[in-house]
């Protein structure tokens, strides 16, 4: 069929694929790997075909040789036939459809954060690794089709995260699209740490707007000459972004030291079996999501809380105060003094309290004196106390247990 395809021998060409057609119409093992199991019916022991499904896949079959020449002439230039060009794109496409166990690489770039390097390994299958030009047309219309994701945002990045060697198990081709476009089936939590680890370390403004598959010598269907990739869109970032975000001209770039700490963060945080740890993560990232400042206040008093409370509900606010001041004694906590920090915990519970309650005086609360002349909002002070408390516990694993916090640095003060 290939071979008619190329000389322009149209007769022998149509005999090929009817050929084709009538061969693969009788195998059982290849209807069940091409067609969606709703499209065949058991019959006398037997799959046999839907009566409406014949056409589909007549065209399922006949997609499979024009892909492969559509293809061929996209990366060769022209239609002179050679076979060991053509093999290479043949067996990644056959094994897209047959094997059921296909090895890939999940990425997802991040928004709005420059990068000095091209590569960086952060662990043992994990790297930050730029998109080169092909990567980024490859990825450019990969959308769900719901939620919408603004397409300025979704192409704000140069840079993406990539988790290797992982593997995706199907029975059938169809499988593979409905995994790849859910975005459940991704590695949320780990995507999600590392974008924690992130934002312990900067406190910046990112997110991500795609989750992606890199295949490892497989494909399921191609773009022109672009490599084989697929996923879907999430809306993993503030709502501010899409409020011509883009334009903004001072995107922040990460150093070589901050890359080094959030590595460091990043890698002690996949260490981390605390419960408590997680519930905090989670409360940061969203702090980070949040539109409404009260809505952010809540999550990172949550976070505080599942960190250093402890059985006893009494006292709760000046408990979480006095151990927040407590943990300033550690050298590289980079908090206030002590009692400085004991107090903005305070103050940042009185604004927390006046919010839950639904009182109408919290204008005069919702910024809390830092010096003279600087103001802070008390929500944002709430969230920088989240990231470094954070920072202390993944870097000490002795503090997390707050009874820890008491004996050994307050108790050693008194």
């Amino acid at each position: 069929a290939f071979n008619s395809y190329f000389t322009e021998k149209k007769v022998d060409r149509l005999e090929s694929f009817l050929n084709l057609w009538e061969f693969v119409r009788e195998q059982e093992y290849i209807k069940k790997r091409l067609l969606h199991p709703n499209m065949l019916i058991e019959r006398n022991n037997d799959q046999k075909f839907n009566d409406h499904t014949i056409d589909i896949f007549k065209f399922l079959v006949f997609r499979i040789p024009e892909a492969l020449i559509d293809r061929y002439i996209h990366i060769r230039g022209n239609t002179f036939f050679e076979k060991n060009v053509f093999d290479s794109i043949y067996n990644e496409y056959i094994t897209g459809i047959f094997e059921e166990r296909l090895p890939l690489d999940i990425c997802i770039p991040i928004l709005f954060i420059k990068f000095y390097f091209n590569d960086l390994k952060l662990g043992p299958a994990i790297r930050i690794k730029k998109m080169d030009e092909s990567f980024h047309l490859a990825r450019a219309q990969i959308k769900a089709y719901n939620p919408d994701v603004n397409e300025s945002v979704l192409s704000s990045a140069t840079h993406m995260l990539v988790l290797e060697n992982l593997f995706v198990t199907i029975s059938n081709r169809w499988e593979i699209n409905d995994i790849l476009s859910n975005a459940s089936a991704y590695p949320i939590k780990q995507i999600n740490n590392f974008f924690a680890s992130l934002r312990i370390v900067t406190g910046l403004e990112t997110g991500y707007a795609q989750l992606l598959v890199s295949p490892k010598n497989w494909a399921i269907s191609y773009k022109a000459y672009l490599p084989p990739l697929y996923g879907t869109s999430i809306r993993a970032y503030p709502n501010r972004f899409e409020n011509f975000y883009w334009n903004k001209k001072d995107v922040p770039e990460l150093s070589p030291n901050d890359c080094e700490k959030v590595k460091s963060i990043h890698s002690k945080l996949a260490e981390c079996d605390e419960n408590t740890i997680h519930i905090a993560i989670k409360r940061l990232n969203q702090c980070f999501l949040r539109d409404d400042e009260e809505d952010s206040i809540i999550d990172a008093t949550i976070g505080l809380e599942a960190l250093l409370s402890d059985d006893s509900r009494q006292e709760m606010t000046h408990k979480l105060a006095t151990r927040v001041g407590a943990l300033s004694n550690i050298p590289e906590a980079q908090l206030k003094k002590p009692y400085d920090a004991y107090q903005e915990i305070k103050n940042i519970y009185k604004y927390r309290s006046a919010i839950v309650h639904g009182s109408t005086k919290t204008e005069k609360i919702k910024e809390i004196k830092l010096d003279d002349i600087r103001r802070i909002p008390t929500s944002d002070l709430a969230v920088e106390y989240l990231r470094k408390i954070l920072k202390i516990l993944i870097l000490n694993p002795i503090y997390r247990n707050p009874k820890e916090i008491d004996k050994k640095l307050l108790l050693n003060h008194l």
